[in-house]
């Protein structure tokens, strides 16, 4: 999974402001991997903004992943791609595509087809109630802990996920956590993220 170490996966979403500002702030704290999430953009838009991330986490020497659009990911050589379950099908992505490609889950049915399909790594959630992109009821520890049990390939946590969350998310064996709303929604997005940092050298 693109090198990912055991800790923050950054996600620059468009809903949270600039994407191109929150990947610096990303970066500056020492985050590895940065996707680029921007649902209701235009794919002009998507791309022109991609280029400059990505040459961006390249100058930092961390992967950056975009979100569901494969054309510019291919464009650009990115580390990953990030596919949901209504995008093209994990084979599909695969053909046209020579990265790491993850995909979001959210039962272990779909775990284990991720799984079955070759993703390289899957998002699960939301784990907790998120106020984000909220469309599916909270799944809990549990469920993330059996997702986990379920995959033979990196989980990523995702959804709701707070700072005094971290330590039982970890101790579910997920190998990274995404969070957004908690830093970039927060009055010190800069100290939130040193706080979180904390964790992948404890």
């Amino acid at each position: 999974m693109i090198d990912q170490p055991l800790g923050l996966y950054g996600i620059a979403d468009t809903g949270y402001g600039d994407p191109v500002e929150a990947t610096t702030l990303l970066l500056e704290a020492g985050v590895k991997t940065v996707q680029l999430r921007a649902k209701h953009w235009t794919a002009e838009a998507v791309s022109e903004v991609a280029a400059i991330i990505h040459q961006r986490c390249l100058d930092a020497k961390a992967a950056f992943v975009v979100n569901d659009h494969v054309e510019i990911a291919v464009k650009l050589g990115t580390a990953g791609l990030h596919l949901g379950q209504d995008d093209m099908p994990i084979e599909e992505a695969r053909r046209r595509f020579n990265g790491c490609i993850g995909i979001s889950t959210h039962d272990l049915e779909q775990v284990r087809r991720a799984n079955a399909d070759g993703a390289d790594y899957i998002g699960f959630g939301p784990i907790f109630k998120s106020g984000t992109r909220q469309l599916k009821p909270p799944l809990g520890l549990a469920a993330l802990q059996a997702a986990v049990q379920a995959s033979a390939i990196p989980v990523v946590a995702i959804g709701g996920i707070e700072p005094a969350h971290v330590r039982a998310v970890l101790e579910t064996g997920a190998n990274s956590w995404a969070i957004i709303g908690a830093i970039f929604g927060a009055d010190e997005p800069r100290q939130v993220l040193e706080e979180l940092m904390a964790f992948q050298s404890s």
